[in-house]
């Protein structure tokens, strides 16, 4: 039992980084350029609730995708996300609907979608202005087929 317990809060201070990283394009719908990032696909309850927390860096070209069953508004948080990030809410067609720009590290406060999506992307907080990734901009993944549903 002791050493259970140490295992236990390791688990919850430190929790495991997916290992499966996949491909991520993202399409600007005025210049036509083309935004590559490497992603962690999330879509288990404990990834979803999980996901970005206790990170201390991100890659520039590093990202998350959070994945949901159909499409419907969608609040986020950064409770105990250490760094700031854009998220980019994504609707069904792979089309961004909305970013959230620079989110405040470790706020309760909840970040929407205000309109229904299918899936958010979070990147490095300020990437989005960087690179020029704008709402209206496609983003490909295998795990988001671009079909409109």
């Amino acid at each position: 039992m002791r050493l259970l317990i140490p295992a236990i809060i390791l688990f919850l201070c430190f929790p495991a980084q997916s290992e499966e990283l996949s491909r991520l394009e993202i399409i600007s719908s005025k210049s036509q350029n083309k935004f590559i990032f490497s992603v962690e696909v999330v879509q288990s309850e404990e990834e979803l609730a999980t996901g970005l927390m206790f990170r201390e860096k991100l890659a520039d070209d590093a990202g998350m995708l959070f994945l949901f069953e159909g499409q419907n508004i969608i609040s986020m948080w950064m409770k105990n996300t250490l760094l700031p990030l854009d998220m980019l809410f994504i609707g069904g067609d792979g089309t961004i609907m909305k970013i959230a720009r620079e989110t405040t590290p470790l706020s309760l406060k909840v970040i929407s979608s205000d309109i229904p999506a299918k899936a958010v992307l979070e990147i490095n907080g300020g990437m989005s202005d960087l690179l020029g990734i704008a709402e209206g901009d496609v983003v490909y993944h295998d795990k988001l087929l671009n079909t409109g549903s």
